[in-house]
């Protein structure tokens, strides 16, 4: 399962790489976007009044991709010989050990501001995101998502979760493993297909970028609120 914040160290957050992502490519990348900072004001309100969990909305959808965590870890190493570690249970919640220069606030600890929870990690360079999702959606990606063009093309915030992570960790690679196990016999050959994607720099630079305006904008609001005060 997929984490992201820019809240204090205990705040778990889903919703950061849609809006980081939000027309990143066909924008300059210094342009934060409106849901970028309605989700930076969300957090800066929370750091604020120490609402530090965010209340989560499980869907019958979202409960069948906790389920299947497992399982689909379990069947990307039968079927590629990839030893991955630090999943299910054991899934690590990381966060980057290094600065970032926000104007006005100079080299702030990204560690304060963003992470991710692996679904799972290969090695030392490199990563796994699952996806279980309704075998409607499933189908409809595999007739589309072959490449890591075609997942950019087809379903940017995997993408871009995906080139968060990356980020975050540091790492190399990582491979997308779509995946339902409840086709038949007769259609198992659609139960999984797994994709690799390789760090983009250009694309990497750009997420960073937006990362700049989202925690600088979240530290204007907390001064802000300080201000208020006098």
């Amino acid at each position: 399962m997929f984490r992201s914040w820019l809240g204090s160290a205990a705040t778990q957050a889903v919703g950061l790489v849609g809006p980081l992502a939000e027309r990143i490519v066909d924008d300059a990348p210094d342009k934060i976007p409106e849901g970028l900072i309605t989700y930076a004001e969300e957090c800066a309100v929370e750091h604020m009044t120490q609402n530090l969990i965010r209340e989560e909305f499980d869907t019958k959808y979202t409960i069948h991709g906790h389920e299947k965590e497992v399982p689909t870890m379990m069947a990307f190493m039968e079927e590629t010989g990839i030893e991955a570690y630090n999943f299910g249970d054991d899934q690590e919640f990381i966060t980057p050990n290094r600065t970032l220069y926000v104007e006005g606030y100079g080299e702030v600890n990204l560690g304060d501001h963003v992470g991710c929870t692996p679904d799972g990690l290969i090695g030392l360079k490199g990563g796994v995101e699952g996806k279980a999702r309704s075998s409607k959606e499933h189908f409809k990606r595999l007739k589309s998502i072959f490449t890591q063009e075609d997942l950019l093309t087809h379903d940017k915030y995997v993408y871009w979760q995906i080139m968060f992570s990356l980020w975050v960790t540091g790492r190399q690679s990582w491979y997308l493993v779509m995946f339902d196990d409840r086709f038949t016999e007769d259609f198992k050959h659609l139960r999984m297909r797994i994709v690799r994607v390789d760090r983009n720099e250009d694309h990497i630079s750009k997420l960073e970028e937006r990362v700049k305006l989202a925690i600088k904008f979240k530290l204007d609001q907390i001064a802000r609120a300080v201000e208020l005060a006098g």
